[in-house]
């Protein structure tokens, strides 16, 4: 048995040794921190110099601007046939240190470029965007819990008029035709928020939240959102969810339709809000007629069958309402007559049909009639399609509109402006790694997780390193935050990750599922 003494001096030992190993980890540590600062000094520099070198080019921008402009003039399909409000938010022109800078004008995507929005930095990114065109407003739900308010001026301008930090991000939002109201859904609780809007001089002055809900409208994601004047909302969800909601402005819920065709894959209203339709996975589409009666809903109810031979992807009215625009899953888009005796059971009958693939597209996520009713607005990608809607005919194509896959698209009224936005969250510039993963350049300063097990911890760690992001293990201010979920999570987020949600830099999760039910939830891949 060993004595007290042998105890003693192996516990002084044992401390001597902890005592060296932690003035070894503050050495490295205290290296690496001067590592980073001289990094940081680097890229400013750097940063400064290329600023320079821009300003000194900036002579010969207003030039190529003019040129631009002329070619606007000549190009086929001009501004008037076409052209369109780019909302760039994933940042395209960017240098390779990730800062900010002023996109060039003189090297557009395409002759039908009008402007950019805004651009949000680094992984800031809009989630949902929706358009007044009595205001001339756009306004735009971002990343880090902030709405944007832009005015859309004319002759290429526009400015932000209003930036309200919200911390709460937004999956689809809608504005009331007067601009009286902003109604959005949350995308975390899937819960309904109201907003009156203050205005001044044809202006957005301030909004103030009248609503609050507590009722969640949908289990799955929110997927459309509809305002009709003061009276009525109309919700939509994705994937296997297939009904649709109608709820008052207080959040009460009037009526419940169920669609029953697998899947939803869009949404459509007509101008005036007569008829509502649904693109699904399964072939037919359901026309609904909605009835108002002394501005209060009174029902909807199904009226019409447009027949189809496939599952259809996107669907629109003409703003006469006398025809449908639809895009099956094969590509084939066809336009139906809605002009017809449909309480006398007559069936639609088809007017034109075009198939798309000849232009090379595919797989189409939206469309849209323009603003001024004489264009389809197709969306395929990152890439526009432009055709008459009176004969289908091509008017234009954009090919890569966005350096990534356009997330959304809205109209301006009255006009044959469009506006688009996409997001990118993973470096461009970047090489691609043996399994064509594109790998990322991210410094991570604070790792929070909801998992207490240390295995657990130091194993997304590793993994999330060999996708090439820098680790630096001390806080200062501005660091990353990171938040990575349980690996038990699969199909909904622990108390933890909502609370953390809108503030995370970088989101991750272990379950595909997660990802595509949350934007700003990242996958790498699976621990086991």
């Amino acid at each position: 048995m060993p004595s007290s003494l042998d105890k003693m001096a192996g516990t002084l030992l044992l401390s001597i040794l902890a005592i060296a190993f932690a003035a070894l980890m503050w050495v490295i540590l205290d290296k690496k921190r001067n590592t980073h600062n001289t990094k940081k000094e680097s890229k400013s520099k750097h940063h400064r110099k290329n600023q320079n070198q821009k300003n000194s080019n900036s002579g010969s921008g207003g030039k190529e601007r003019e040129i631009l402009k002329s070619k606007k003039k000549a190009g086929t399909g001009s501004s008037k046939n076409g052209s369109h409000v780019k909302t760039d938010m994933s940042n395209p022109q960017c240098s390779n240190n990730g800062s900010h800078v002023k996109p060039d004008l003189s090297n557009v995507p395409h002759v039908l470029f009008d402007r950019y929005i805004t651009t949000l930095k680094g992984n800031n990114y809009p989630v949902s965007v929706c358009v007044n065109g009595k205001y001339g407003v756009a306004v735009v739900s971002c990343n880090n819990g902030n709405l944007q308010f832009h005015k859309i001026e004319k002759d290429s301008m526009n400015k932000t008029i209003l930036t309200k930090k919200i911390d709460e991000v937004f999956s689809c939002m809608d504005m009331d035709e007067d601009g009286n109201r902003l109604v959005a859904v949350s995308e975390l609780y899937s819960t309904l928020k109201i907003f009156n809007i203050e205005k001044s001089e044809q202006n957005i002055k301030n909004i103030s939240l009248t609503l609050n809900g507590k009722t969640e409208l949908h289990k799955k994601d929110v997927k459309y959102l509809y305002v009709h004047k003061n009276e009525y909302i109309i919700t939509g969800s994705e994937l296997e969810e297939t009904e649709v909601k109608i709820w008052n402005l207080q959040g009460d819920l009037l009526k419940v339709v169920s669609i029953k065709q697998v899947y939803n894959n869009d949404y459509a209203i007509s101008k005036t809000a007569r008829f509502f339709g649904v693109a699904c996975w399964s072939p037919d589409i359901k026309i609904f007629e909605i009835k108002v009666k002394e501005n209060s809903f009174q029902n909807i109810e199904k009226v019409m069958d447009l027949k189809t031979n496939s599952g259809t992807k996107c669907l629109c009215f003409s703003d006469d309402e006398q025809k449908a625009f639809l895009i099956d899953k094969h590509g084939v888009l066809t336009t139906y007559n809605l002009n017809i005796r449909y309480k006398l059971q007559e069936e639609s009958k088809i007017l034109y049909k075009k198939d798309l693939k000849e232009y090379g597209f595919e797989d189409f996520s939206r469309m849209h009639l323009s603003g001024d009713s004489n264009l389809l607005i197709i969306i395929w990608g990152c890439n526009v399609l432009i055709l008459q809607q009176e004969n289908l005919q091509l008017v234009n194509k954009i090919m890569d509109a966005h350096k990534c896959e356009i997330n959304g698209v809205r109209v301006i009224p009255s006009s044959s402006l469009f506006l688009t936005w996409a997001f990118i969250l993973k470096n461009k510039n970047s090489n691609n790694n043996q399994q064509g993963v594109q790998k990322e350049d991210t410094e991570i300063g604070v790792v929070l997780g909801s998992g207490g097990h240390t295995f657990e911890m130091l194993e997304i760690l590793k993994l999330i390193k060999n996708r090439n992001i820098i680790f630096h293990f001390f806080y200062a201010n501005n660091d990353p935050l990171i938040y990575l979920e349980s690996v038990c999570r699969v199909y909904s987020l622990s108390l933890s990750a909502k609370l953390l949600y809108n503030f995370a830099d970088l989101f991750v999760v272990f379950s595909e599922h997660l990802q595509k039910k949350y934007k700003k939830a990242k996958f790498y891949g699976y621990l086991f």
